[in-house]
């Protein structure tokens, strides 16, 4: 990815400078990239910029905010419209009205930045991908956790050095069947057939082979995320027990997640339609419930403690890290820091994954 330097702009009280960056994924080219402030409109800032797509295909565009000078996008901006979101045709002049005052209230950033991201869509799957920047992140929960497990310990402070794509949501049946040409949940109890609904009964071993199948049409390099990643994707820079809080009470649960008290306890007992949920800040939706997701890490008992970059988990191992709880799980279970595993053999109904590129 290359980035260069276009210009300054002065918001006052809600940001005291700003400047923009472009950026390049794939085979997506962000140029030309301007931003302004609204002099009848405190705190609204207009940015312009330039998408270019060899064979013009629609991008997915997103705006992230640095505080340190550009030494890290971690800041997604939410209260963006226009030209940003999901299917942005190539074109000049494309145009993102983004609310900072909205996003970052009364801050004072004196060493603020704005990147704009593009990803490349390719409808012959149709899997649509969150840019997740490089950080620095707490791994696990503290002691003193509500519900805590003791294997979501010791607390490690790992650093990702990569920004990397994470789909934005997990595997459909009908982006199984576009790749694979094959139904694993036909005939099995607890599913609903949709297309829209999670992939489910697949193993972690049927996961590498969808993996490999869409990796040779040539539209880049697909892989299971890391434990890491995803729990790091999952938090979105909070230490809460959920991206959106602590939620002691589960009560602010079921606007994000598919859990066991709206799904099995209302007679609805299957992993339900993607997307139906809020996302985390970051774009992701049911990363809390609706299925357990496959990370590529066997599983260890313990994390690892201390500080670490770029963890892969143990070398060897019976079983695979599972993430995210599932529609059949409780509350307690779909927690950020929530571990479990399983072999890389079983399936289940209320087990998918997602990917990263």
């Amino acid at each position: 990815m290359r980035t260069r330097h276009i210009g300054r702009l002065c918001l006052g009280m809600a940001l005291a400078a700003v400047f923009s960056y472009d950026a390049v994924g794939q085979n997506v080219s962000v140029s030309n990239v301007r931003v302004s402030q609204r002099p009848e409109e405190y705190g609204v800032v207009d940015v312009y910029y330039d998408l270019e797509h060899p064979e013009g295909l629609s991008c997915d565009i997103a705006l992230f905010l640095s505080k340190d000078e550009g030494a890290s996008f971690p800041y997604p901006a939410t209260s963006v419209s226009g030209d940003v979101g999901s299917t942005i045709a190539p074109g000049i002049d494309k145009h993102i009205v983004w609310r900072a005052i909205d996003d970052y209230p009364g801050q004072d950033v004196p060493a603020a930045r704005v990147r704009v991201i593009a990803q490349e869509i390719r409808s012959f799957v149709g899997i649509q991908f969150v840019w997740i920047p490089p950080g620095t992140f707490v791994m696990g929960s503290p002691e003193t956790e509500q519900d805590r497990d003791t294997d979501e310990g010791p607390q490690t402070t790992v650093t990702l050095t990569q920004g990397f794509w994470m789909s934005k949501y997990v595997v459909t049946k009908q982006q199984w069947q576009t790749v694979m040409a094959t139904t694993p949940w036909s005939g099995q109890p607890n599913v609903i057939y949709d297309p829209q609904s999670p992939a489910v009964y697949v193993n972690w071993n049927d996961a590498q082979a969808f993996l490999t199948q869409l990796n040779e049409l040539g539209q880049g390099v697909y892989r299971l995320p890391t434990e890491a990643e995803w729990e790091y994707a999952c938090r979105t820079g909070s230490t809460t027990r959920f991206s959106y809080g602590d939620d002691l009470s589960y009560s602010t649960l079921a606007q994000y997640a598919w859990y066991d008290e709206n799904t099995a306890g209302v007679g609805e007992s299957y992993a339900h339609l993607v997307g139906q949920k809020l996302p985390n800040p970051w774009g992701l939706h049911d990363m809390h419930g609706n299925v357990c997701e496959w990370c590529s890490d066997w599983y260890a008992t313990t994390l690892p403690g201390g500080t670490v970059t770029d963890p892969n988990g143990p070398g060897s191992g019976s079983n695979r890290v599972m993430r995210g709880g599932g529609w059949i799980n409780v509350g307690a279970s779909c927690r950020s820091a929530r571990r479990s595993s399983y072999g890389p053999s079983g399936t289940s109904h209320g087990l998918g994954f997602r990917l990263v590129r």
